[in-house]
């Protein structure tokens, strides 16, 4: 079977490494991209968190009780990170 390379019917991709083995550095950087997607992930919701508890001690709360509840919550939710950004605060 000869090969024909899709380039040069107009189209922008090649066949890429085709059947040759992909070298070692390929697989240690499939590994890294799925360890940084997996921790932007976990930063997204504990962003998300930290971002829900803040609009809800801003604009939610009402009521002494609803005010003091939004004020715990955050504080609980703050908690998890004063030692990790300690310089920052």
């Amino acid at each position: 079977m000869t090969h024909i390379d899709p380039r040069t019917r107009g189209f922008n991709y090649g066949i890429g490494w085709g059947k040759e083995p992909k070298p070692d550095i390929y697989e240690t950087a499939v590994r890294v991209a799925q360890l940084l997607r997996k921790q932007a992930a976990e930063t997204s919701r504990r962003s998300w968190e930290l971002d829900h508890a803040l609009w809800v001690l801003r604009t939610k709360a009402e009521t002494p009780c609803e005010k003091e509840k939004a004020v715990a919550d955050l504080q609980l939710v703050l908690a998890q990170y004063t030692g990790r950004f300690a310089v920052i605060l």
